[in-house]
């Protein structure tokens, strides 16, 4: 006997194992019951086996048929022992990041890099020509007077400063003024400049930050101040704001245009060291914060020091040349000074702190040891309309030739440090030497070095000197200097004075009524001034306007050779 449970109505029946298949029904509610256990088949032939095999000859089962749940309950379900994996939710997953993905590439490349809000330019101006001897001697005035200034403020600065000097005789303060008019347009327009522009391509920008970055052709690296791999800094970080008053060195010149206004970095000695011109290539970058940036590629000319600009008044330029410290200068003084013979007559270089009679033997005495040293007169000059080649000190020194303009820097040098003050002075194709001696001028024609006269000095003038230098051959080409120059000077002076009447009435002219015409007529009469005669007094020049010596070369031997 089984028990059986009815579906229906739960009651247990007992059903006999002897009539198996048989129609059960329940004893309380008379439904069917079904007998869920398997019934015994008899086996079959192999030739009925035979009849369940497809055309090929293999045996197919049926599958089987799980139990109905609803009807036999959880337990006769067929569990699963293993189950595949869900490649079909991988593929889904992929699908939804690659999407996700590019679609976060496309927002990126749709915003705005700073390189697409910002354009480099060099609005204000990048020069392409540069003198060496300009950078090393006359980059304070530059500075001072005209790097960021208005024309109207550069010129009452310079205007200011030509008045403060105080002359004997008042047409050289008309020459003086005459040469700054007749120079000063030319100058403040013509002044190199490195400055860049950003120019903002949307409004409203306030937080995009440059840096700029200078890289330097690596043949020429040795004439800048830059790292191993050729780069210098020259603006790091600086905020690219809207207003001015927040953009720290930056000036805003109009609506999103900023000036960036940049000091190359010069290496001194590496200018010091160049004896021809050349051609430098440099690269500006702009880098951005967010990695974008912008590049630009310049060519400098760069001119050796030795070769002077016309382009600044008074002679500036030429001021650069003297070179009081030159490294020469002091063993020249201490070979004179240890002569035996001046020694033994207790003769001894006054230089400034003397009278008028031991400022021109002082004078003499320099003048005697380059004459003795061989140093002549040779007519060596350069014909650029835009420069002129001069011999620094130690080239004329070493040569032992000099121009006019050659020897009045090397007297002007060694004179300078002995406490002397000089000037140039310059007239038509030709330049002379002017030294200060108590209230009046002492002119020295510079060409006269090394020549020999066949004279004899007025005794007034022997008288000058020390017994024990009287009957020097030298002495005599000294004094023919000294009455050259005299000459010289007065013959120019006058010829300026009357240039300078003329430019006189062109001034008063241009006052009354200001117009192009009369302002031009005035500028040409100042041009014509400036050809008869100039004037550059070297102390003034050093400690009024700034203008350093163009300096030696640190290669240069400490002692000259013999």
């Amino acid at each position: 006997m089984r028990s059986l449970e009815c579906p229906a109505c739960g009651c247990v029946n007992q059903i006999s194992d002897r009539t198996p298949g048989a129609t059960t029904r329940c004893q309380r509610c008379q439904k069917r019951l079904v007998d869920p256990s398997p019934t015994s088949q008899p086996a079959k032939s192999s030739s009925q086996r035979s009849d369940r095999s497809d055309r090929y000859g293999v045996h197919r089962l049926k599958e089987p048929v799980a139990p109905n749940a609803a009807i036999f309950g959880k337990a006769w379900q067929n569990q699963r022992t293993s189950r595949s994996f869900p490649w079909r939710w991988v593929g889904a997953a992929s699908v939804l990041v690659i999407v996700v993905t590019m679609g976060v590439l496309v927002f990126d490349l749709g915003k705005p890099t700073a390189a697409t809000r910002w354009t480099l330019s060099d609005r204000f101006g990048f020069a392409t020509t540069v003198y060496a001897s300009s950078i090393l001697g006359l980059q304070g005035f530059d500075n001072k007077y005209l790097v960021g200034l208005d024309s109207d403020t550069a010129w009452q600065l310079l205007r200011h400063e030509q008045e403060s000097l105080h002359w004997s005789r008042d047409a050289l303060d008309t020459i003086f003024l005459a040469d700054l008019i007749a120079k000063f347009d030319d100058l403040k327009a013509e002044r190199p400049q490195f400055e860049f522009a950003l120019n903002a391509g949307a409004a409203g920008i306030s937080d995009d930050r440059v840096t700029i970055v200078l890289k330097i052709d690596p043949k020429y690296r040795h004439i800048f101040s830059v790292n191993a791999s050729g780069e210098c800094t020259l603006l790091e970080n600086a905020a690219l704001v809207e207003s001015e008053r927040h953009s720290g060195a930056r000036v805003m010149v109009e609506d999103g245009v900023y000036r960036i206004p940049v000091e190359l970095p010069w290496a001194k000695d590496g200018l010091r060291q160049i004896d021809q011109p050349i051609d430098v290539h440099v690269e500006i970058q702009a880098r951005f914060q967010d990695g974008t940036g912008h590049t630009k590629q310049y060519s400098i000319k760069v001119h050796p020091p030795n070769q002077i600009e016309y382009l600044y008044p008074w002679g500036l330029g030429f001021a650069a040349c003297v070179d009081e410290d030159h490294p020469w200068v002091d063993y020249i003084i201490a070979a004179i000074s240890n002569e035996p013979q001046l020694k033994a007559a207790g003769v001894v270089l006054a230089g400034g702190g003397g009278d008028s009679r031991d400022a021109r033997e002082t004078m003499y005495l320099v003048w005697r040891y380059l004459a003795r040293r061989g140093i002549r007169y040779s007519m060596i000059t350069g014909t650029d309309p835009h420069h002129q080649g001069v011999q620094l000190f130690h080239d004329a020194f070493q040569d032992k030739v000099a121009n006019c303009v050659d020897g009045s820097v090397m007297l002007a040098s060694i004179f300078g440090r002995l406490g002397l003050h000089c000037s140039l002075v310059f007239v038509p194709g030709h330049c002379f030497l002017g030294v200060a001696v108590e209230d009046d001028f002492v002119f020295v024609e510079t060409t006269n070095l090394g020549r020999t006269f066949d004279f004899q000095p007025p005794e007034e003038f022997l008288q000058l000197f020390h017994e024990t230098v009287r009957s020097d051959p030298e002495l005599s080409s000294f004094l023919a200097a000294l009455i050259d120059g005299e000459r010289r000077a007065d013959d120019a002076l006058k010829r300026a004075e009357a240039a300078a009447n003329h430019f006189d009435a062109r001034f008063a002219a241009w006052d009354q009524a200001r117009s192009p015409e009369t302002h031009q007529s005035m500028v040409d009469a100042a041009v014509i001034v400036g050809t008869h005669l100039k004037i550059v007094r070297i102390p003034w020049a050093r400690d009024t306007l700034g203008v350093d010596s163009v300096g030696a070369p640190s290669n240069l031997p400490k002692v000259p050779p013999p």
